[in-house]
Protein backbone atom coordinates (compact mmCIF):
# COMPACT_ATOMS: atom_id res chain seq x y z
CA UNK A 1 0.00 0.00 0.00
CA UNK A 2 1.21 3.08 -0.85
CA UNK A 3 0.27 6.04 1.24
CA UNK A 4 1.43 9.67 -0.11
CA UNK A 5 1.49 13.04 1.68
CA UNK A 6 0.36 16.25 0.95
CA UNK A 7 -1.15 15.31 -2.44
CA UNK A 8 -3.08 18.05 -4.36
CA UNK A 9 -6.65 16.86 -5.35
CA UNK A 10 -6.95 19.83 -7.94
CA UNK A 11 -5.22 17.04 -10.10
CA UNK A 12 -8.13 14.55 -9.34
CA UNK A 13 -11.12 16.77 -9.94
CA UNK A 14 -13.18 17.58 -13.16
CA UNK A 15 -12.99 21.87 -11.56
CA UNK A 16 -9.73 21.56 -10.84
CA UNK A 17 -9.83 23.22 -7.80
CA UNK A 18 -8.94 21.81 -4.35
CA UNK A 19 -6.50 21.57 -1.71
CA UNK A 20 -4.47 18.84 -0.62
CA UNK A 21 -5.29 15.65 0.96
CA UNK A 22 -2.86 14.77 4.11
CA UNK A 23 -2.88 11.47 3.27
CA UNK A 24 -4.39 9.86 -0.12
CA UNK A 25 -4.15 6.53 -1.98
CA UNK A 26 -5.12 4.54 -4.78
CA UNK A 27 -6.66 0.83 -4.10
CA UNK A 28 -7.10 -1.63 -6.55
CA UNK A 29 -8.42 -4.81 -4.34
CA UNK A 30 -10.54 -5.47 -1.08
CA UNK A 31 -7.27 -5.97 0.62
CA UNK A 32 -5.69 -3.32 -0.21
CA UNK A 33 -8.74 -1.21 0.61
CA UNK A 34 -9.19 -2.79 4.15
CA UNK A 35 -5.56 -2.10 4.77
CA UNK A 36 -5.75 1.67 3.85
CA UNK A 37 -9.16 2.18 5.77
CA UNK A 38 -7.49 0.25 9.18
CA UNK A 39 -4.62 2.86 8.77
CA UNK A 40 -6.71 5.61 8.93
CA UNK A 41 -8.93 4.23 11.52
CA UNK A 42 -5.72 3.65 13.86
CA UNK A 43 -4.25 7.32 13.15
CA UNK A 44 -7.63 8.44 14.03
CA UNK A 45 -7.87 10.15 10.57
CA UNK A 46 -11.42 10.97 8.58
CA UNK A 47 -11.68 9.15 5.42
CA UNK A 48 -12.93 10.57 2.23
CA UNK A 49 -13.81 8.35 -0.88
CA UNK A 50 -13.12 9.94 -4.36
CA UNK A 51 -14.71 8.53 -7.37
CA UNK A 52 -13.71 10.19 -10.65
CA UNK A 53 -13.50 14.14 -8.97
CA UNK A 54 -16.56 15.38 -11.11
CA UNK A 55 -19.55 16.48 -9.21
CA UNK A 56 -17.05 17.76 -6.80
CA UNK A 57 -15.86 20.92 -5.15
CA UNK A 58 -13.21 20.64 -2.47
CA UNK A 59 -12.03 23.61 -0.67
CA UNK A 60 -8.65 25.41 -1.25
CA UNK A 61 -7.79 23.61 2.63
CA UNK A 62 -8.56 20.07 1.12
CA UNK A 63 -8.99 17.61 3.46
CA UNK A 64 -7.08 16.64 6.21
CA UNK A 65 -7.58 12.73 6.78
CA UNK A 66 -7.17 9.96 4.45
CA UNK A 67 -8.32 10.24 0.76
CA UNK A 68 -9.04 6.57 -0.85
CA UNK A 69 -9.19 6.57 -4.60
CA UNK A 70 -10.76 2.88 -5.28
CA UNK A 71 -9.22 2.23 -9.08
CA UNK A 72 -11.10 -1.46 -9.45
CA UNK A 73 -11.97 -1.21 -12.89
CA UNK A 74 -12.97 -4.57 -13.96
CA UNK A 75 -15.59 -4.86 -16.38
CA UNK A 76 -17.44 -8.85 -16.97
CA UNK A 77 -20.52 -9.67 -19.00
CA UNK A 78 -22.41 -12.87 -18.11
CA UNK A 79 -25.43 -12.61 -20.91
CA UNK A 80 -27.06 -9.39 -20.38
CA UNK A 81 -25.81 -8.82 -17.08
CA UNK A 82 -22.49 -6.80 -16.49
CA UNK A 83 -20.15 -6.85 -13.50
CA UNK A 84 -18.31 -3.32 -12.86
CA UNK A 85 -15.77 -2.33 -10.16
CA UNK A 86 -16.49 0.94 -8.66
CA UNK A 87 -13.23 2.56 -9.99
CA UNK A 88 -14.59 1.80 -13.87
CA UNK A 89 -15.43 5.23 -15.50
CA UNK A 90 -18.58 5.66 -16.31
CA UNK A 91 -17.33 6.27 -20.12
CA UNK A 92 -16.19 2.82 -20.58
CA UNK A 93 -18.85 1.13 -19.46
CA UNK A 94 -20.96 2.63 -22.03
CA UNK A 95 -18.56 1.72 -24.91
CA UNK A 96 -18.20 -1.85 -23.25
CA UNK A 97 -22.04 -2.51 -23.00
CA UNK A 98 -22.43 -1.27 -26.25
CA UNK A 99 -20.06 -3.71 -27.83
CA UNK A 100 -21.29 -6.36 -26.28
CA UNK A 101 -25.00 -5.07 -27.71
CA UNK A 102 -26.35 -4.48 -24.25
CA UNK A 103 -28.71 -1.72 -24.27
CA UNK A 104 -29.30 0.93 -21.49
CA UNK A 105 -26.59 2.88 -20.64
CA UNK A 106 -26.11 4.66 -23.79
CA UNK A 107 -27.28 7.78 -22.06
CA UNK A 108 -24.43 8.33 -20.06
CA UNK A 109 -21.42 8.54 -23.34
CA UNK A 110 -19.50 10.91 -22.75
CA UNK A 111 -20.34 11.82 -19.04
CA UNK A 112 -17.39 12.10 -16.72
CA UNK A 113 -17.37 10.14 -13.44
CA UNK A 114 -17.10 6.61 -12.14
CA UNK A 115 -19.45 3.99 -11.87
CA UNK A 116 -19.22 4.31 -7.81
CA UNK A 117 -19.93 7.74 -7.96
CA UNK A 118 -23.16 7.71 -10.50
CA UNK A 119 -24.45 5.10 -8.24
CA UNK A 120 -24.08 7.14 -5.48
CA UNK A 121 -25.50 10.34 -6.73
CA UNK A 122 -28.07 8.22 -9.00
CA UNK A 123 -26.89 9.93 -12.44
CA UNK A 124 -29.19 9.81 -15.41
CA UNK A 125 -29.50 12.04 -19.11
CA UNK A 126 -32.28 11.86 -21.79
CA UNK A 127 -35.09 10.23 -18.73
CA UNK A 128 -32.88 7.57 -17.74
CA UNK A 129 -31.00 7.55 -14.88
CA UNK A 130 -28.83 4.66 -13.57
CA UNK A 131 -31.01 2.88 -10.90
CA UNK A 132 -32.86 1.87 -13.75
CA UNK A 133 -30.11 -0.97 -14.30
CA UNK A 134 -29.14 -1.57 -10.87
CA UNK A 135 -29.89 -4.98 -9.78
CA UNK A 136 -26.99 -5.58 -7.11
CA UNK A 137 -24.73 -3.19 -5.33
CA UNK A 138 -21.39 -4.37 -3.44
CA UNK A 139 -20.56 -2.15 -0.65
CA UNK A 140 -18.08 -2.10 2.43
CA UNK A 141 -19.51 -1.25 5.99
CA UNK A 142 -16.65 1.33 7.44
CA UNK A 143 -17.77 0.17 10.85
CA UNK A 144 -17.55 -3.13 10.76
CA UNK A 145 -15.16 -3.43 8.05
CA UNK A 146 -17.29 -6.45 6.14
CA UNK A 147 -18.88 -6.35 2.55
CA UNK A 148 -22.41 -6.45 1.92
CA UNK A 149 -24.54 -7.10 -1.28
CA UNK A 150 -27.19 -4.79 -1.34
CA UNK A 151 -30.18 -5.19 -3.81
CA UNK A 152 -31.53 -2.29 -6.11
CA UNK A 153 -34.44 -1.32 -2.95
CA UNK A 154 -31.84 -1.44 -0.45
CA UNK A 155 -30.11 1.39 -2.11
CA UNK A 156 -32.84 3.66 -1.65
CA UNK A 157 -32.63 5.54 -5.33
CA UNK A 158 -34.69 8.67 -5.66
CA UNK A 159 -33.78 11.77 -7.86
CA UNK A 160 -29.78 12.04 -8.25
CA UNK A 161 -29.70 10.24 -5.01
CA UNK A 162 -28.88 7.44 -2.71
CA UNK A 163 -29.18 5.57 0.61
CA UNK A 164 -25.50 6.16 0.27
CA UNK A 165 -25.06 9.79 -0.50
CA UNK A 166 -26.11 10.65 2.62
CA UNK A 167 -24.68 7.57 4.99
CA UNK A 168 -21.40 7.82 4.90
CA UNK A 169 -21.00 4.56 6.90
CA UNK A 170 -21.50 2.68 3.47
CA UNK A 171 -18.92 2.57 0.77
CA UNK A 172 -19.55 1.14 -2.58
CA UNK A 173 -17.00 -1.58 -4.32
CA UNK A 174 -18.86 -2.52 -7.08
CA UNK A 175 -22.10 -3.33 -8.73
CA UNK A 176 -24.21 -5.38 -11.19
CA UNK A 177 -26.43 -3.89 -13.84
CA UNK A 178 -29.22 -5.65 -16.37
CA UNK A 179 -29.53 -4.52 -19.21
CA UNK A 180 -31.23 -5.75 -22.58
CA UNK A 181 -30.47 -7.32 -25.84
CA UNK A 182 -29.63 -5.05 -28.74
CA UNK A 183 -27.64 -4.51 -32.19
CA UNK A 184 -24.06 -3.59 -31.32
CA UNK A 185 -23.44 -1.50 -34.31
CA UNK A 186 -26.70 0.70 -33.68
CA UNK A 187 -25.63 1.31 -29.83
CA UNK A 188 -22.26 2.51 -30.62
CA UNK A 189 -23.61 4.52 -33.39
CA UNK A 190 -26.23 6.12 -30.59
CA UNK A 191 -23.62 6.57 -27.94
CA UNK A 192 -21.09 8.44 -30.77
CA UNK A 193 -24.41 10.63 -31.43
CA UNK A 194 -25.36 11.56 -27.36
CA UNK A 195 -21.11 12.14 -26.92
CA UNK A 196 -21.36 14.62 -30.38
CA UNK A 197 -24.31 16.31 -29.13
CA UNK A 198 -22.65 17.09 -25.61
CA UNK A 199 -19.61 18.28 -26.81
CA UNK A 200 -21.37 21.00 -28.62
CA UNK A 201 -23.85 21.53 -26.12
CA UNK A 202 -21.73 21.57 -22.90
CA UNK A 203 -19.71 24.33 -21.58
CA UNK A 204 -15.90 24.37 -22.70
CA UNK A 205 -13.58 24.78 -19.32
CA UNK A 206 -13.32 23.09 -16.20
CA UNK A 207 -16.52 22.53 -14.83
CA UNK A 208 -18.48 19.52 -12.54
CA UNK A 209 -21.31 19.29 -14.42
CA UNK A 210 -24.79 20.81 -13.51
CA UNK A 211 -24.38 22.28 -10.35
CA UNK A 212 -28.00 22.67 -9.10
CA UNK A 213 -30.58 20.03 -9.22
CA UNK A 214 -33.65 20.40 -11.38
CA UNK A 215 -36.65 21.12 -9.72
CA UNK A 216 -39.13 18.62 -8.80
CA UNK A 217 -42.76 20.36 -9.58
CA UNK A 218 -44.21 18.20 -6.98
CA UNK A 219 -42.06 19.51 -4.22
CA UNK A 220 -42.61 23.34 -4.81
CA UNK A 221 -44.35 25.06 -2.36
CA UNK A 222 -47.64 26.59 -2.89
CA UNK A 223 -45.90 29.90 -1.92
CA UNK A 224 -43.95 29.85 -5.39
CA UNK A 225 -46.71 31.11 -7.26
CA UNK A 226 -44.82 33.26 -9.56
CA UNK A 227 -42.55 30.08 -10.21
CA UNK A 228 -46.03 28.16 -11.05
CA UNK A 229 -47.34 30.53 -13.41
CA UNK A 230 -44.11 31.21 -15.44
CA UNK A 231 -43.09 27.52 -16.11
CA UNK A 232 -46.07 25.94 -16.32
CA UNK A 233 -45.33 25.03 -19.44
CA UNK A 234 -41.59 24.10 -18.87
CA UNK A 235 -42.31 21.15 -17.28
CA UNK A 236 -40.48 18.06 -18.27
CA UNK A 237 -40.57 14.77 -16.70
CA UNK A 238 -42.54 16.48 -14.06
CA UNK A 239 -38.99 18.76 -13.29
CA UNK A 240 -38.33 22.34 -14.49
CA UNK A 241 -34.84 22.93 -15.23
CA UNK A 242 -33.09 24.83 -12.67
CA UNK A 243 -30.74 26.75 -15.41
CA UNK A 244 -33.93 28.32 -17.02
CA UNK A 245 -34.51 30.09 -13.79
CA UNK A 246 -30.93 31.08 -13.28
CA UNK A 247 -30.68 32.42 -17.06
CA UNK A 248 -33.90 34.62 -16.17
CA UNK A 249 -32.19 35.96 -13.76
CA UNK A 250 -29.45 37.46 -16.39
CA UNK A 251 -27.02 34.99 -14.47
CA UNK A 252 -25.61 33.61 -17.56
CA UNK A 253 -21.77 35.44 -17.52
CA UNK A 254 -21.59 36.51 -14.06
CA UNK A 255 -18.88 36.14 -12.49
CA UNK A 256 -17.39 35.96 -8.86
CA UNK A 257 -13.39 35.93 -8.87
CA UNK A 258 -12.82 33.52 -11.65
CA UNK A 259 -15.80 31.38 -11.38
CA UNK A 260 -18.17 31.91 -13.78
CA UNK A 261 -21.64 31.35 -14.82
CA UNK A 262 -21.38 29.46 -18.30
CA UNK A 263 -22.73 31.90 -20.84
CA UNK A 264 -23.69 28.86 -22.67
CA UNK A 265 -25.09 26.91 -20.16
CA UNK A 266 -26.50 28.48 -17.03
CA UNK A 267 -26.53 25.64 -14.71
CA UNK A 268 -23.01 25.04 -15.38
CA UNK A 269 -19.87 27.07 -13.20
CA UNK A 270 -16.46 26.86 -14.58
CA UNK A 271 -13.47 27.54 -13.86
CA UNK A 272 -12.06 30.06 -15.75
CA UNK A 273 -8.22 29.66 -14.90
CA UNK A 274 -8.21 31.54 -12.47
CA UNK A 275 -10.65 30.10 -10.07
CA UNK A 276 -10.52 29.43 -6.36
CA UNK A 277 -12.61 26.47 -4.74
CA UNK A 278 -14.36 29.44 -2.57
CA UNK A 279 -14.89 31.71 -5.73
CA UNK A 280 -17.51 29.26 -7.14
CA UNK A 281 -18.73 28.65 -3.37
CA UNK A 282 -19.46 31.87 -2.80
CA UNK A 283 -21.55 31.76 -6.83
CA UNK A 284 -23.23 28.94 -6.00
CA UNK A 285 -24.44 31.20 -2.99
CA UNK A 286 -25.81 34.04 -4.39
CA UNK A 287 -27.28 32.36 -6.79
CA UNK A 288 -29.45 30.31 -4.40
CA UNK A 289 -30.01 33.37 -2.90
CA UNK A 290 -31.51 35.30 -5.88
CA UNK A 291 -33.47 32.70 -7.02
CA UNK A 292 -34.87 32.31 -3.93
CA UNK A 293 -35.60 36.17 -3.43
CA UNK A 294 -37.19 35.93 -6.99
CA UNK A 295 -39.38 32.79 -7.40
CA UNK A 296 -39.34 31.18 -3.31
CA UNK A 297 -37.83 28.01 -4.57
CA UNK A 298 -34.62 26.53 -2.51
CA UNK A 299 -32.37 25.52 -5.22
CA UNK A 300 -30.64 22.25 -4.10
CA UNK A 301 -27.06 21.72 -4.35
CA UNK A 302 -26.27 18.93 -7.04
CA UNK A 303 -22.76 18.69 -6.82
CA UNK A 304 -20.59 17.49 -3.48
CA UNK A 305 -19.20 20.15 -1.09
CA UNK A 306 -16.05 19.25 0.51
CA UNK A 307 -14.30 21.74 2.97
CA UNK A 308 -17.55 23.61 3.09
CA UNK A 309 -20.77 24.94 5.02
CA UNK A 310 -23.04 21.93 4.34
CA UNK A 311 -25.98 24.45 4.43
CA UNK A 312 -25.31 25.50 1.26
CA UNK A 313 -26.57 22.30 -0.03
CA UNK A 314 -29.92 23.05 0.58
CA UNK A 315 -31.07 19.65 1.78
Amino acid sequence: MDIKKNILLKEHTTFRLGGPARYFVEVADKDHLLEAITWAKQHSLPIFILGGGSNLLISEAGFSGLVIKPINRELKVDGCKIHLGAGCFLSSAVAFSARSGLAGLTWGAGIPGTIGGAIRGNAGAYGSDISDSVTVVEVLDLTTLTFKIWSKADCSFSYRHSRIKNDRQFLIWSAELTLEAGDSNKLQAEAKKIILERSVKMPKGFSAGCVFKNIIVAEVPDSAQDFKTKYSDKIRGGKVAAGLLIESLNYKGKQFGGAEVSSEHANFVVNTGQAKSEDVYNLLKDIRKYVFQAYGIDLQVEIELIGFDKTTNGG
